[in-house]
């Protein structure tokens, strides 16, 4: 059997599902939308417009971020975090958007490796050239968009 991921928690699930049980069992309206992809290349193009519909609705969902090491392990359809060691300071890719730096913010560190951030993170970017605002919460490594 082939697997694909839920667009909202990553889990795998058979190939052509969208969501989790988890997932649909959190936003039960899910099962009535319909988010269709024609192939692999726009699934980050869908995750997208799915977190921007349910933003739109007033609707709160979490979505993991994934820590790499350095800025070149960027995975391009996933939000990620990393640590600059030599400049001592955390930075943030958001898919569609761009990297902010988490400078002027207080990062913790949590034991599993995840990072909480506060207060809540603001990335003014652009998605071919047109600018895109997130605006969300990093807490133990889940991103919640405001």
């Amino acid at each position: 059997m082939s697997y694909s991921t839920c667009l909202l928690c990553d889990q795998m699930v058979p190939m052509y599902e969208k969501f989790c049980d988890k997932c649909l069992a959190n936003h039960p309206t899910l099962r009535q939308e319909k988010f269709y992809w024609k192939a692999s290349h726009d699934y980050a193009s869908e995750k997208e417009k799915l977190i921007q519909f349910l933003h739109l609705k007033g609707r709160s969902m979490e979505q993991v971020a994934l820590r790499v090491d350095r800025h070149n392990e960027i995975v391009q359809d996933k939000m990620c975090y990393w640590k600059n060691v030599e400049a001592d300071s955390w930075y943030l890719y958001i898919p569609r958007c761009g990297v902010g730096s988490l400078k002027a913010h207080t990062v913790i560190e949590n034991q599993d490796g995840t990072i909480t951030v506060t207060p809540s993170i603001e990335v003014v970017g652009h998605d071919n050239g047109k600018p895109v605002k997130r605006h969300g919460y990093l807490t133990n490594g889940k991103w919640k968009e405001v």
